[in-house]
């Protein structure tokens, strides 16, 4: 009868790659649920966003009817972030002059470099907004 023995050297290597191989794996799969629980939108127009349906495509209620250029980003367990141009004001039935607090817990690539000030607008559903260069952004965290 005869024995085969593994080297030692080629057997921790063998155990590294399928380690590493699994690290991978499922550092894959946790990107996947990650991405899974991303979306984002753009509507050129307000009309053009649906008015029911799933909550990450579905416009804030102060949202004022003649935006543009709507950017809404939604990741699950960090918040929201939005972008709009609009000359009109958002609604002052929901949202009033205050103080901005936290900040948006994730990024985009639309969102602009500059930290948001201190002072802008808070609106009762929890989102915070300011105005830069005619265009207003807003974050929540729920």
């Amino acid at each position: 009868m005869q024995h085969s023995r593994v080297h030692p050297f080629l057997a921790s290597v063998a155990f590294a790659s399928a380690a590493l191989a699994t690290a991978a794996l499922t550092g894959c799969a946790a990107l996947n649920a990650a991405t899974a629980q991303h979306t984002q939108v753009f509507y050129p127009k307000w009309t053009d966003a649906p008015t029911s349906g799933e909550p990450t495509s579905v416009l804030p209620r102060f949202v004022p009817h003649d935006a543009t250029n709507v950017n809404l980003r939604t990741l699950a367990g960090h918040g929201k972030t939005i972008r709009f141009t609009s000359a009109s004001p958002v609604d002052p039935t929901l949202c009033q002059p205050g103080k901005l607090t936290g900040r948006p817990r994730m990024e985009s690539n639309w969102w602009p470099e500059t930290k948001p000030p201190t002072e802008g607008t808070v609106c009762s559903s929890g989102w915070r907004l300011f105005e830069l260069d005619g265009t207003t952004y807003g974050w929540t965290a729920r």
